[in-house]
């Protein structure tokens, strides 16, 4: 259901997880007013996102006789980036795999992405993954520190009615839903975060922000020129819709398609 269809005084923490699809400009709009006015908090688990990889998984179909390109990667974090921009938060164009330590707990990293852009104030997690862009396109092991937990709490200055809210942003969303018992750890430190503001206790500590953090190796996403995205997408030409029928509908539209597909 849109974000425009929810009350968000009745809620702490809204949970997007593994977004492939674009938002309306009526819901970026209404979310900021939430996390900025409204005390709503946001949970977002992204994935990966590789134009590169995405050009090289790409194939001339015989029998259509163009070329058929992915219609998204694993989240649509062009659509995620412009969601966040206002925080100053954007994610990057890279693939990472291995495993991360969360608290006493290991959990594996399946395929995500890293922060590439974060504010001030904020508190970053840097773990050491393997660059799986670079080892999938030019054939190479390479591993980095990056960054793929993000917390931060809205500034209080700008409170109107319920408060101010708070984000956490994790760069890949695989042990959600394949093996939820690896990360039950870090949903509830994170949810702990976003709905009390308790900062989780993980086995490395974070890195507090004393100024906005750039990371200038990894470039930021964009949507691929010639993408048949809208062909798939509820959204295009279309405007927020808070019909409980239509929703139905649209879900049963869409198990349809996947269904043929």
């Amino acid at each position: 259901m849109p974000f425009t269809c929810f009350e968000a005084s009745l809620y702490s923490t809204i949970l997007i997880v593994d977004p492939e699809e674009e938002f309306f400009a009526d819901e970026i709009e209404k979310l900021k007013i939430d996390l900025k006015q409204n005390g709503l908090s946001l949970a977002l688990f992204a994935d990966w996102y590789d134009e590169n990889v995405m050009r090289e998984k790409s194939y001339f179909d015989d029998n259509m006789k163009h070329w058929i390109n992915p219609i998204t990667a694993g989240s649509n974090i062009p659509a995620i980036n412009q969601l966040l921009l206002d925080f100053d938060i954007q994610l990057g164009n890279n693939v990472y795999i291995g495993h991360i330590k969360i608290a006493s707990q290991m959990t594996y990293y399946a395929s995500g992405t890293s922060i590439a852009r974060f504010p001030k104030n904020g508190v970053l997690y840097f773990f050491s993954l393997i660059d799986e862009s670079k080892r999938y396109l030019h054939k190479k092991r390479v591993k980095a520190t990056v960054p793929v937990l993000g917390l931060y709490s809205i500034p209080s200055s700008k409170d109107v009615n319920g408060g101010f809210g708070r984000i956490a942003i994790f760069g890949d969303s695989s042990c959600l839903v394949s093996s939820f018992q690896d990360c039950l750890l870090l949903f509830s430190s994170i949810l702990d975060f976003t709905s009390k503001g308790i900062s989780p206790a993980l086995s490395i500590p974070g890195t507090i922000l004393v100024e906005d953090f750039i990371h200038d190796i990894v470039s930021l996403p964009q949507r691929i020129p010639g993408n048949r995205h809208f062909l798939y997408s509820k959204l295009s030409g279309s405007k927020p819709n808070c019909s409980v029928t239509v929703m139905k509908n649209d879900l049963l539209e869409k198990s349809n398609l996947e269904a043929v597909l």
